[in-house]
């Protein structure tokens, strides 16, 4: 939603939040509405049955060899995992995909045998932001969530570069949608003005297809609008990576990465938004307020309210089968930290982003960048 825009921040402070942030989303994903939406789901996945000790105690184990001894201990502690595999399995129909959730599962199983950490136990991420830290609920008696909140980056045009005039401000519009494309439609041409291009990814899922064929013929007599063609279509989950990596497919299409025949587009900021969206200002306002502060400036509507880290935020997934399955919570991998969403990066800033999986995808040989991921998001550096 394009509306009052409360931060702006310069070129050199966002590259260090977005490279944190980004290099983590690759990996981790915090607090997202998935987990408030499926919390019964979550439940009902760990509703086994778990093994009872004092059956161990009942079988004679001392009149085993150790293999049989063996055995018979692991067929009863194994009870409760059998039962929770079995609960994953029955979102996940592929070989592959059962393969892949066997595999991160065992994983856990694993360092138990071989006594040696479970994935991510010996992460944890510094918060090293140099802000001071402020408890929404005890602020001191000279401090406002107004100082804390309004943070504008603001210099002199003599010390940065500011557009000449708002008209010549040129956006481009990243929307993400998989249905209605009548609503599409009526968001690019309420939002439409000379100068400004729109870049579409459409969810790559079957279901998805009618909605991609009506944006095709839009956009065949619409030279401003940019639909991502099937090849570049990605199958989103809500709350999995894939999220992330349909945004950096519209990054990535509007730099003309992997599309060598054709030139990057034209623009000064990129604004990433869903299909859902609609515009609470007008265009002359929108561009007037970006206009206002550098070129080089990033907005973002940023929460710097703490938010509580527990086991309860932190949870290993899987991403197969057109949905994301949790093999495991995790320990907390940070301390307290912001909450920030909805952005309008600078051209710059959407450079560096868009080969962001390129540098990151490699971190850890043992996670597939595209489907394995913890969930977190951490703060590394606020400034």
């Amino acid at each position: 939603m394009i509306g009052p825009l409360k931060i702006s921040i310069n070129r050199g402070t966002s590259y260090q939040i977005i490279r944190s942030f980004l290099c983590l989303s690759l990996l981790l994903f915090f607090e997202m509405p998935f987990f408030r939406a499926r919390k019964g789901a979550i439940k009902s996945q760990l509703a086994v049955q778990a093994y009872n000790p004092e059956e161990l105690y009942q079988l004679h184990l001392g009149n085993e060899n150790e293999e049989n001894a063996a055995d018979l201990v692991f067929e009863k502690i194994n009870a409760s995992a059998k039962n929770r595999l079995s609960g994953l399995f029955r979102k996940a129909k592929s070989d592959e995909c059962r393969a892949l959730i066997g595999e991160h599962f065992g994983k856990f199983i694993d360092a138990i045998g071989t006594e040696t950490p479970s994935p991510f136990t010996d992460l944890f991420i510094e918060n090293e932001c140099d802000e001071e830290k402020y408890d929404f609920n005890d602020l001191p008696p000279d401090v406002g969530i107004g100082e804390i909140q309004n943070r504008t980056y603001q210099p002199p045009s003599t010390e940065e570069k500011y557009i000449d005039n708002p008209l010549h401000l040129n956006l481009c519009y990243a929307i993400m949608t998989h249905d209605n494309p009548e609503a599409t439609i009526r968001l690019i041409e309420a939002l439409y003005e000379d100068g400004h291009v729109f870049v579409i990814h459409v969810d790559g899922k079957e279901r998805s297809d009618m909605t991609q064929k009506a944006l095709e013929n839009y956009a065949l007599t619409h030279s401003h609008v940019h639909l991502l063609p099937d090849s570049w279509r990605i199958r989103v989950n809500w709350g999995g990576y894939s999220m992330v990596e349909a945004s950096l497919q519209t990054l990535k299409y509007a730099f003309g990465i992997d599309r060598p025949r054709n030139p990057p587009l034209e623009f000064h900021k990129f604004v990433q938004m869903a299909s859902t969206t609609y515009p609470i200002s007008s265009n002359t306002k929108i561009r007037q307020r970006l206009s206002a502060y550098p070129l080089n400036a990033n907005f973002m509507d940023v929460v710097f309210k703490p938010i509580d880290v527990d086991n309860s935020n932190w949870h290993y997934f899987v991403e197969c089968d057109d949905a994301v399955h949790r093999i495991y919570r995790l320990p907390p991998l940070s301390e307290k930290k912001i909450r920030w969403n909805r952005h309008v990066y600078s051209k710059s800033m959407v450079h560096y982003k868009s080969g962001i999986c390129q540098i990151f995808g490699h971190v850890n040989s043992s996670l597939s960048c595209k489907k394995v991921f913890a969930v977190c998001q951490t703060c590394r550096r606020c400034r």
